[in-house]
């Protein structure tokens, strides 16, 4: 496969150079402005082409510019935005019964949302007003306690960052009280963690920004029969690792647990719209009344139809065979590579993390040379590249993408 070398002008240091002087700077982006994309390649403003293994955080599973995804968005601009607190509407309909038929929840009721950061909120909410509704913790006088994962990551508003073990997120704080946490595939510090007022366990199925990090066969089983002999919620972030990215339809498939409650999003707006839920079983939905909670956008009819598109295209294109089937591919012409960089390589379907050795240059290191090459890969946790290309990437884009890390990581850098 012949990609040319990328090359940039005036065009893109201008670009750069006024989105710096003005913008806040919370990215750290690749000096690259991407005007357009087809398939697995990202297209910027010089014509340049880049395998996309980011895929925007797994929004893009499906590539850029399915025609199923983009002929249902297209449908969007003639739909109103109609507020689903005001009204009713067919299509979402549609979208809580296909997303309650395939989501592994018990009796499960649907909250349609905006973001992953949305929906861990709600998750947040549902399992403290659980706690004191059916558990019996009495208001004031014990805070319901949440215990998550050492390394997680599931947004940035503050009840995720409350969540969370990132040292850079301290002075954002005072953070939400009553939040332990645990070392992820340790199920005896959870054990030790749960008390009598410990009302849910929040958790990634795979560490998605801590570098693809699988837990050991039968974790996540262990976590479900101890919250269920605890009384316990068990909710699970499938923000990342949802829609076939981990190679079954949801990565909690893998070991066939049923959890309380799910987080979703970004591939659920099929890499066009902005669309998150949570499904929840519903004695806990129906703690939450007319006036508790809601979300003016969350649910509009243009994000049932974008939704539906992607329940179709999951279903009749078989994408969880495509994740597993290349991920296994990838994973193994990764584990080929002899370079004294790699420490280890590891992951999940298209979920993949290249950690790299202390003493090896940090990974956006690598990642720059590798933009150089025409592949567009970012680090995560500094040590860590991160491979999650859409889940079409076809075996000659696969060998396009191995050939290249092989170069970056066995030469002398």
């Amino acid at each position: 496969m012949q990609v040319p070398t990328p090359k940039f002008s005036a065009k893109t240091f201008e670009i750069v150079r006024r989105t710096k002087r003005w913008s806040v700077e919370n990215y750290h982006p690749y000096p690259v402005s991407v005007e357009d994309g087809e398939g697995v390649w990202l297209i910027d403003i010089e014509g340049n082409r880049f395998l996309d293994c980011l895929s925007c955080y797994s929004a893009v599973n499906f590539g850029y510019g399915h025609p199923k995804i983009m002929a249902a968005h297209a449908r969007t601009a003639r739909l109103p935005v109609l507020p689903r607190g005001a009204f009713y509407n067919s299509e979402v309909s549609w979208v809580y019964e296909e997303l309650a038929g395939i989501c592994p929840i018990p009796n499960p009721r649907v909250m349609p949302l905006n973001s992953g950061a949305e929906a861990v909120e709600r998750g947040i909410k549902f399992g403290r007003r659980w706690g004191y509704r059916k558990k019996g913790i009495k208001l004031g006088k014990a805070i319901p306690e949440i215990i998550s994962i050492v390394n997680n990551f599931h947004g940035r508003t503050y009840g995720p960052l409350s969540l969370s073990s990132d040292e850079d997120y301290k002075e954002f704080g005072p953070f939400l009280p009553g939040i332990k946490k645990v070392p992820f595939g340790n199920i005896n510090a959870l054990k030790a963690a749960i008390t009598p007022h410990t009302v849910s366990v929040i958790l990634e199925p795979v560490l998605g920004e801590a570098g693809a990090i699988v837990p050991y066969e039968g974790y996540l089983r262990e976590v479900r029969e101890l919250c269920t002999a605890s009384n316990v919620l068990m909710f699970v972030d499938e923000v990342q690792t949802g829609f076939c990215r981990t190679g079954d339809l949801f990565a909690v498939n893998y070991e066939g647990i049923r959890p309380d409650g799910m987080f979703l999003g970004k591939a659920l707006g099929g890499g066009v719209l902005k669309v998150s839920a949570v499904v929840v079983r519903a004695e806990v939905a129906d703690l939450i009344k007319p006036g508790d909670d809601g979300s003016t956008f969350g649910g509009s009819p243009a994000d049932a139809v974008v939704a539906r598109a992607v329940f179709r295209v999951v279903s009749e294109e078989r994408m969880a065979d495509k994740a597993r089937e290349m991920g296994k591919y990838i994973l193994n012409g990764l584990r080929s590579i002899n370079s004294s960089h790699v420490k280890e390589v590891r992951g999940r379907g298209l979920l993949i993390g290249i950690e790299l050795n202390r003493s090896s240059p940090p990974a956006r290191h690598f990642g720059d040379k590798l933009l150089l090459l025409n592949v567009a890969m970012k680090d995560t946790h500094k040590r860590v590249l991160r491979v999650a290309p859409p889940l079409i990437i076809s075996k000659e884009e696969a060998d396009f993408l191995l050939d290249r890390v092989e170069h970056v990581l066995t030469k002398a850098y």
